[in-house]
């Protein structure tokens, strides 16, 4: 077998009727994971992108007031991003942004149990993120949040798919707190 670090993403992939085998205690406590951001790229916009996973036996919360983001907000982008598969080899990213905001639309804001999930780090260096048993959702919580005046039903979704079944989505909403610009609200697309 093989040991899986916990807080570290993996991307697997297998065939159909293929059965995975999982041993051990299920994670509680916390864990710490590094991050790093090397700048100096051809491509800046590929700068800073990390793979974690959700390392316990529940979704674990991105926005919430113990979730992921605001536990780990002095080093990290607003927004996290989650590979949603719609085949056996294709898919596309699922972007969370920190107010809970997420494309495309019919996906819950929460980091499903042992998913892997890319973030973003935006100060240089390298630094550690942590992993908490706060930011466990027991709960599979309605879509909600408090503090800006953040309203779901403020959301304006555009979906554009062509006739081979290749699709997009973007989210727009505007809130008091945003900056003109960028501001840490805003998510970028995913190049992956």
């Amino acid at each position: 077998g093989y040991a899986l670090a916990e807080g570290v993403g993996y991307a697997l992939r297998t065939n159909g009727g293929t059965t995975l085998t999982f041993t051990g205690e299920p994670n509680r406590g916390n864990y710490i994971q590094s991050v790093s951001l090397t700048p100096g790229s051809p491509d800046p916009t590929t700068d800073g992108w990390n793979l974690l996973g959700n390392p316990y036996p529940q979704p674990i919360s991105w926005h919430g007031a113990s979730g992921f983001y605001q536990t780990n907000s002095a080093h990290l982008g607003a927004s996290c991003y989650l590979f949603t598969a719609d085949g056996a080899y294709t898919g596309a990213y699922t972007t969370v942004n920190g107010a809970g905001a997420y494309v495309p639309g019919d996906v819950k804001p929460e980091i499903p149990i042992g998913q892997g999930f890319f973030v973003v780090k935006t100060t240089p260096g390298t630094d550690n993120v942590t992993f908490t048993d706060a930011m466990r959702v027991r709960e599979q919580p309605g879509f909600n949040k408090t503090g800006s005046g953040f309203n779901p039903d403020d959301l304006f979704r555009l979906q554009v798919k062509s006739n081979d079944g290749y699709a997009d989505e973007v989210l727009l909403y505007a809130d008091a707190e945003g900056l003109e610009g960028t501001d840490k609200w805003d998510a970028v697309k995913c190049p992956m």
